[in-house]
Order: structure tokens, then C-alpha cells, then sequence
């Protein structure tokens, strides 16, 4: 379960766009203006890692089936010189296993395996959408155009971007990020992904991730204090709530 925690330091990546985003009534947004507001988005997800190699935290992780809590995993992070987390695990909490279902005695430890291997998928999935270069950034802004961006919001101020096939033209994945619109900072970020076969996906099975974002009390950076995955054809929840914020003497 540890890669799970890659998420806590991702932000969201600037995805779909339009070549006249609607801001407000009056107002629409040029393709110079377009470019301008990815590069400002991607600035601030690369400062945004910066700033969050100074703090180390703990992540709690519950894993749910058919809406029973199966196990709570308790977790230090710190970032290593890569930007990548190291984990120290402070506590594994496995309540009574059920006679039915992936967690049953039986399958307890091809259970946790398998919930193991969907983290690791998703991380995958995060640490890409994360880490894209500014020409891919700029280049998907463009791509969104015909689905557009609209506000999200009464004041015009968090806009919800769509895309869809994102990673490349057959990855069948779907995302919305909300983004403020004045500093370009993610608020929420959404995206469905396929199970691929190595995780025994059937036809048409989905992974769907959320991400809400928080900013630390001195507001130098940002993070996702909680994180829902979801399978639904497995009746799998897992939910990480990323807390204890420290900075590094």
C-alpha cells in the first residue's frame, strides 16, 4: 500500500482546453492566453514540488470492500533527493477477516496483494499526469478545444477543465481538473483509467481517483489532504487522508 502516498505531492496537471476558453460573459480567452495560463499552471506544480521537499507528513490509508473496513495502514513520508516519497510504516491495523470476497481468510494475502497492485497502477497513472513537460502541458491544453473549459464556480473564479485520452490516443482515460483560475493552482483533479489485464481487467472495468486539494497554513504549497480510488465491478474503496504536516528542521 505505501505508493499510494505518491499522490499526496502531485498536483494536477493542466488538461483539456479551448481555443477560446469562456471565462466570463464578457470575456474569452485568446490561444496566446491559453499557452500562457498552462505555463503559469505547470510553474506552479514545479515550484509546488519544490517547496514540498521541505516538509515530511504521515498518511492514513483505509481499504474498503462492499463498504467494510478490511485494513488502516499508517505511513511516514519524507521526499527523497528525487522528488520521490520514502516511506517508514508506523502501523498495520487488519480488522477480523470476512468469510466472503477478496479479504476472506482464504484470500487474505492475495487480497492485499491485489489492492496493492491497483496503487501501484494508479500511482503510475499520477506520477505521469504530474510530471509532463511544459510542450506536452501547452500541447493538451490545445487538444482539449473541443470540449472546452467552463467556470465551475458562481464568480467565475475555479474553472473545470475536461480531456479525455490524455496519456496518448488509445489510453481511454478521462479527467476534469478545477483549477483557480488566478494562480493556476489544482483544487480538485478527477480521472477514470481502464483495469488493464495485469490487474485482470474484464471489458469496460474502470478505476476512478479523486484528489482534493488543501493549502498548508503558510500557504507556501499545496497538497491533497484526501484521496478516494475507486473500482466499483471489485466493490473497492480506498481512502487516504494525507495529515500531520511538518516542516524539516
Amino acid at each position: 500500500m505505501k505508493n499510494i502516498a505518491v499522490t499526496i505531492i502531485f498536483g494536477a496537471v493542466a488538461l483539456g482546453g479551448s481555443a477560446h476558453w469562456v471565462i466570463a460573459k464578457e470575456k474569452t480567452l485568446s490561444q496566446a492566453e491559453i499557452a500562457a495560463l498552462a505555463a503559469k499552471h505547470h510553474a506552479a506544480l514545479e515550484a509546488n514540488r519544490k517547496a514540498m521537499h521541505e516538509y515530511s507528513w504521515q498518511y492514513r490509508t483505509e481499504v474498503w470492500e462492499n463498504d467494510q473496513l478490511q485494513w488502516i495502514d499508517l505511513v511516514n513520508v519524507n521526499l527523497n533527493a528525487q522528488g520521490l516519497p520514502v516511506f517508514t510504516q508506523i502501523n498495520r491495523e487488519t480488522t477480523v477477516a470476512r468469510k466472503h470476497g477478496i479479504f476472506s481468510k482464504k484470500n487474505q494475502q492475495k487480497g492485499f496483494e491485489n489492492v496493492d497492485r491497483i496503487v501501484n497502477y494508479v500511482a503510475d497513472w499520477v506520477t505521469w499526469y504530474n510530471r509532463m513537460p511544459l510542450s506536452r502541458v501547452t500541447e493538451l491544453f490545445d487538444q482539449g478545444a473541443k470540449s472546452g473549459v467552463s467556470p465551475a464556480s458562481a464568480n467565475g473564479n475555479l474553472l473545470r477543465i475536461n480531456g479525455i485520452n490524455i496519456r496518448d490516443s488509445n489510453a481511454n482515460d478521462r479527467v476534469s481538473l478545477w483549477m483557480d483560475k488566478e494562480n493556476c493552482h489544482p483544487m480538485q483533479f478527477s480521472f477514470t483509467i481502464p483495469v488493464v489485464k495485469t490487474l485482470d481487467g474484464a471489458a469496460g472495468e474502470t478505476i476512478n481517483a479523486k484528489l482534493h486539494y488543501r493549502y498548508l497554513r503558510n500557504g507556501e504549497a499545496f497538497y491533497a489532504d484526501h484521496i478516494v480510488i475507486l473500482v466499483p465491478t471489485r466493490n473497492l474503496k480506498i481512502k487516504v487522508e494525507n495529515l500531520n504536516m511538518m516542516k524539516k528542521l
